[in-house]
């Protein structure tokens, strides 16, 4: 009985956190589409930034360098530029 009450439970939670998820998204959608770097509420703040994801190419830089010899320099070189994404930093407003 005892597993199937934590097996409950963790279910419950699980569905909840999928739901929040989802809203989650969809507000994250809406701030997007607003295309501002601010969006200001009551108590916190949305910043929206843009970051672009960097992958290392191990493969190439094994074939071309070595991969004993990779350096920072190297690094840059088998660097393989990622898909741009949308960054939500939520910042909590001063209380006085």
């Amino acid at each position: 009985m005892l597993n199937r009450s934590l097996a409950d439970q963790y279910a419950d939670i699980d569905f909840q956190i999928k739901a929040l998820e989802d809203q989650k998204k969809a507000l994250k959608a809406q701030i997007v589409e607003l295309g501002t770097e601010l969006v200001a509420g009551d108590n916190y703040d949305v910043k929206v930034s843009l970051s672009q994801r960097s992958v290392l190419d191990f493969a190439k830089m094994e074939s071309t360098y070595g991969i004993n010899e990779a350096t920072f320099k190297l690094y840059s070189a088998c660097t393989k530029d990622g898909a741009c994404f949308e960054v939500l930093k939520v910042v909590a407003k001063e209380t006085k």
